[in-house]
């Protein structure tokens, strides 16, 4: 009978398998650092991305009412604003609000605003300045009829009403401007409303800005005197960030985009007419580059017949910190960034990405670039 013989298959030892498993661990131990590495990389690279688009979107819209500003207003009207000096270092901006004309065919060029008659006193803290007709032309020939000048509720209703920007219940509150229809070169103020009532408006208006119980301007810049004329206008502010909340730009006291840090706003007055840049032209920044430099700007010290463009830039930051900033604080980047005029701020770099938006405009109903010759322009 013939014996078979059978071979008998070995295992691993205890040896390899350890040795397979250390391989197995190094090669998962790399492979998840390296998923890790990149899963934040998206992070990152969507953080940036979004703030990009932020911008994108802020900049297109500022710079269509930077455009429209001024439309058919008086000529000291046509922009105002705050260079901020305050703890807080962020500019204010007032631009008219172009969509409140109802019917631009009975307004006559650079004539538009609605006369204070009372409440204007100091220019400081809050104030209510009563209103008494919705088109200034009325000054001009008594016998004109009332116009509804201003007309934006949604179907034009026709009412010469005032028409500003305040709806209390969804938190909406525009902005005015203040001015002396007769003397552009005596400036003009900005102010956010609190308050709009009665069948003979009464604007209440904070000159300090006070947003959170915090004013945004310590120490406003009042007008001298004369006859004054309020303009409805869309104002742009920084609300001041919490532990719990980024800061965020505000338009007309709603919400734009979370993570904008700072504004700020340079103005150039054209003061000799010869479309150069002089250094002595440019107000809240320097003339030629959008860096942090000296000129400060005074909306009461300016005359904006000779408005020839203005230039907003503004500071967003990602949603998210860097996540490897949690890790290791040394690796932290993105400090905070400033541009124009205002002083540097202290701080540590936080792991926030950062990006600024600079933009320079043309608002082509000033009067210096549409070449009309509003009343006060000579």
């Amino acid at each position: 009978m013939k014996r078979e013989s059978f071979e008998l298959s070995r295992g691993f030892t205890l040896i390899e398998m350890m040795i397979s498993v250390a391989v197995l661990a190094i090669i998962t131990v790399y492979m998840t650092g390296l998923l890790v590495q990149q899963s934040r990389s998206y992070e990152v690279v969507d953080d940036v991305a979004e703030a990009q688009q932020t911008e994108r979107a802020i900049g297109d819209l500022l710079e269509r009412d930077a455009l429209a500003t001024g439309m058919l207003a008086i000529a000291g009207g046509a922009v105002s604003g705050i260079d901020n000096s305050g703890p807080l270092n962020t500019d204010i901006l007032c631009v008219t609000d172009a969509d409140v004309v109802g019917d631009p065919t009975v307004i006559g060029q650079g004539m538009l605003g609605i006369r204070v008659v009372a409440g204007y006193v100091t220019g400081t803290g809050i104030e209510g300045l009563v209103l008494a007709a919705p088109s200034v032309e009325q000054l001009d020939d008594p016998l004109e009829p009332v116009v509804a000048a201003y007309d934006n509720n949604f179907p034009p209703d026709g009412v010469a009403n005032t028409d500003f920007i305040f709806t209390p219940f969804s938190g909406l509150a525009g902005g005015v401007i203040v001015t002396d229809p007769d003397n552009p070169a005596g400036g003009s103020q900005c102010g956010l409303l609190t308050l709009v009532t009665g069948a003979a408006p009464v604007l209440t208006v904070d000159w300090n800005v006070r947003v959170d119980g915090i004013p945004l301007v310590p120490v406003p810049t009042p007008l001298g005197a004369g006859p004054k004329v309020a303009i409805p206008a869309h104002i742009y502010f920084i609300r001041p960030g919490t532990l719990a909340r980024a800061p965020q730009l505000m338009r007309d006291g709603l919400l734009l985009a979370d993570g904008v840090e700072d504004l700020q706003v340079a103005y150039f007055h054209d003061l000799d007419r010869d479309g150069v840049c002089d250094t002595t032209e440019w107000g809240g920044g320097p003339c030629a580059n959008p860096v942090q430099a000296t000129g400060p700007y005074s909306s009461s010290a300016r005359n904006n017949c000779l408005l020839r463009a203005l230039r907003f830039n503004f500071v967003v930051r990602t949603a998210n910190q860097d996540a490897n900033t949690a890790l290791d604080p040394a690796k932290a980047t993105g400090g905070f960034m400033q541009t124009e005029n205002a002083p540097a701020r202290v701080g540590a770099l936080d792991g926030f990405r950062r990006r600024v938006f600079s933009r320079t405009v043309m608002p082509r109903n000033a009067p210096i670039n549409s070449g009309s010759s509003p009343r006060g322009c000579s």
